[in-house]
């Protein structure tokens, strides 16, 4: 009788001890638990007495890994099944999304304007918080200014937002307006005097200078040129031809300063041809360097030798009325 019932309790003990045997167990980790958007994470898990292993759903091998690339913070889970018993092991992958940079649309309604015009600066943009114009100072992320630069003026806007900042220019081009009309010829005079065109023009056309590198003319230059032109388009002088020489300072290389001297001509060229002189009665040349108006090494030399010099060359009227003449 008591070894009947030492068998019976046996049995009972093995068909437990089965029983605890077979409830599966399951594992898994991350490599990383912490990513950014667009990395790579690979998984890793291993189970006992499954019969089957899922990670969120999808069947997987019982034992394995896989690389996973989430796209926002993820909680993975594993799931082993035995019949009706179950484990689960659960892992989390911060996922952190960048911000994304700013883009900057910028543009002007009318990117050439005589002086003393308007012009609309329009901006829009996407991801950033305010934009700075130069010159103007910080705004709204999108609107509009009016402006009226007073001479040729490359405005630059910096959006900036978290991801960043972007920028984009715009150069604004202001042209003078052209003279009016010179007055009619006075009536001939009976009373002439004899000039000396050459001699006149030396003492009206006055040299034009220029800032380092460049070859933009600043207010007083403008000023000079209106001279000019004013008294190249007196009808006495309105045949009258001449030579646009430019010139450089010692720095830089010679190749450059030619290249230099050549825009700084013709810069007085255009500028005059705006105002009403004819393209034909003028010749432009660079000389670079190799003309020094003063000999030196410092920038009281350098100043007086980024120049234009105004050469005559023909023309003319050397008999002409006098005021008040019968």
């Amino acid at each position: 009788m008591k070894l009947r019932q030492c068998a019976l309790l046996f049995s009972i003990l093995v068909v437990l001890g089965m029983g605890v045997a077979c409830k599966p167990q399951v594992s898994l980790q991350a490599n990383r638990n912490q990513i950014r958007q667009g990395e790579d994470v690979t998984l890793t898990w291993t189970s006992k007495h499954a019969k089957t292993v899922t990670i969120n759903g999808e069947p997987v091998a019982k034992t394995g890994s896989k690389s996973v690339t989430p796209q926002q913070t993820t909680n993975y889970e594993a799931l082993a099944k035995r019949g009706d018993k179950e484990a689960r092991a659960f892992v989390r992958v911060e996922v952190e999304i960048p911000t994304p940079p700013p883009t900057l649309s910028f543009s002007a309604d009318r990117d050439v304007i005589e002086r003393g015009q308007n012009t609309t600066l329009r901006w829009s943009t996407t991801n950033a918080e305010s934009v700075d114009i130069v010159g103007i100072g910080r705004l709204t992320a999108s609107g509009s200014r009016q402006v009226s630069p007073t001479t040729s003026t490359t405005y630059t806007a910096t959006a900036t937002g978290l991801g960043g900042t972007d920028s984009k220019s715009v150069r604004i081009t202001v042209n003078e307006p052209p003279p009016p009309p010179p007055p009619p010829p006075p009536p001939p005079r009976a009373t002439t005097r004899t000039r000396s065109v050459s001699n006149e023009f030396a003492q009206v056309v006055k040299v034009i200078y220029f800032a380092f590198d460049s070859a933009e003319l600043d207010e007083e230059m403008q000023a000079r040129l209106r001279a000019t032109a004013e008294w190249l388009n007196r009808s006495e002088n309105r045949t009258v031809r001449f030579r646009i020489e430019g010139h450089c300072d010692e720095r830089g290389t010679e190749e450059y300063n030619l290249g230099l001297g050549d825009r700084r001509a013709n810069s007085a060229r255009d500028f005059l041809i705006s105002l009403g002189i004819s393209s034909d009665r003028i010749e432009t040349i660079s000389y670079g360097e190799s003309n020094p108006a003063v000999e030196g090494h410092d920038e009281d030399a350098w100043k007086l030798n980024r120049r234009d010099e105004f050469v005559y060359v023909e023309g003319g009227e050397t008999v002409v009325p006098v005021e008040g003449g019968a």
